[in-house]
């Protein structure tokens, strides 16, 4: 990994201490429950009465990027996913900014990128997320890869991952 930005090490360090410290907690538990306001309090977003009606996912991402020092002209932090990702898709038909989206299947995930999914049975594709800023979807940080069976994986790290920090894998087919 001494091949990362600065900016990458930092996000991947903080990601996982945010896994290390929070996974064993559910989104209703007082220290999580309290960790999760902070993010709030940190990007300035409102905040919510039941975490439990509060889709922080994107709260999460956006907090964690912007602890690796990412600056709002170049990332929209924002409660919603589908708004920071539209801008990503931008910068990536533009072929400008730092942060830009590619389809998956023209592009191999790298250490600090964001996988980004439909949700609840979403359907939204590339293009209709081009013209998008509201959709369910979720987004996580590529962490680190694996390979199983001949399958490669992103291993990657979220908020409101059943209903906590969590890590998954990602196939990468």
């Amino acid at each position: 990994m001494s091949n990362l930005s600065p900016h990458v090490t930092r996000l991947l360090g903080i990601a996982n201490k945010e896994y290390d410290d929070w996974h064993r907690f559910q989104e209703t538990d007082p220290p999580l429950e309290s960790r999760i306001r902070q993010y709030c309090r940190d990007l300035g977003f409102a905040q919510f009465d039941d975490v439990r009606d509060f889709a922080w996912s994107a709260t999460f991402i956006s907090w964690c990027y912007k602890q690796a020092g990412a600056l709002r002209p170049e990332f929209h932090f924002s409660p919603t996913h589908a708004v920071f990702v539209h801008d990503f898709i931008a910068n990536g038909d533009a072929n400008t900014g730092i942060f830009r989206a590619h389809e998956i299947s023209a592009y191999a995930p790298k250490l600090g990128d964001l996988v980004h999914r439909n949700r609840n049975k979403g359907t939204i594709t590339y293009a209709e997320a081009r013209r998008q800023t509201e959709y369910p979807s979720h987004s996580a940080i590529v962490v680190d890869f694996v390979e199983q069976n001949g399958v490669r994986f992103a291993i990657s790290i979220g908020g409101n991952e059943s209903q906590s920090v969590g890590k998954r894998q990602v196939e990468l087919t």
